[in-house]
């Protein structure tokens, strides 16, 4: 299964989470979670021990949806994702889990469902240290994914995006959320906007003008 597969339906969200690798427990957060996977952002040595793919180990997850709602869930690891500077993606397929949970997870992931639309148009990056520009892959009123070459700036950077529309250009300013290498010479970096009221209303807008022209993603 490729990345694409694996994060459709995904929603973008850090709940924090228990996670049983035989036997000792870790205390992460998840970065995509949809109603039957989830995906986790570690360190190299965040882990003592990550099980290959084709081992079948079982992992043991205590899902913290919110503060009064743990889902106990058991897993096993189908993709691992190697990441500039020490880092890995760790996709989790959920094995067992009963239909209330699968019901409780659909559940939250349909209440911060938010509307992304393919759309592709130039945007302007420009960091503390690194400017360069992008083709967006697709877009929301909370973010914009784009595609490119990998450049040297880092998760949770603060970053003004210059966003080249059909009929106007929207200077946002934006979080650096995740960053995916999807294959040599081509990464994924998803950023969130930093709303004002201003902007806010302005987003809104434009998803108002693009809806109708631009395909449904999620």
């Amino acid at each position: 299964m490729n990345l694409n597969q694996l994060s459709k339906g995904a929603v973008s969200a850090k709940l924090p989470i228990t996670l049983n690798v035989i036997g000792k427990n870790y205390h992460l957060e998840t970065s995509l979670i949809s109603n039957d996977r989830m995906m986790i952002k570690v360190f190299d040595d965040s882990l003592e021990f990550i099980p290959s793919i084709e081992s079948n180990i079982l992992l043991f997850i205590n899902l913290n949806l919110n503060l009064s709602n743990i889902i106990e869930l058991q897993g096993k690891i189908e993709l691992i994702e190697k990441l500039h500077q020490n880092k890995q993606n760790i996709w989790i397929k959920f094995e067992t889990h009963s239909e209330n949970d699968f019901k409780k997870i659909k559940d939250y992931i349909d209440k911060t469902y938010i509307p992304r639309y393919k759309l592709q148009i130039i945007v302007e990056v420009m960091s503390e240290k690194k400017f360069f520009s992008a083709t967006s892959s697709n877009l929301s009123e909370n973010g914009v994914l784009i595609q490119t070459d990998f450049y040297d700036i880092r998760e949770n950077e603060i970053c003004i995006l210059n966003l080249y529309f059909e009929n106007e250009n929207v200077e946002q300013k934006s979080e650096l959320s995740w960053i995916q290498k999807v294959s040599e010479g081509e990464t994924n970096y998803g950023f969130k906007f930093i709303h004002n009221g201003q902007s806010r209303y302005k987003m809104n807008e434009i998803i108002k003008q693009i809806k109708n022209s631009s395909l449904l993603i999620r």
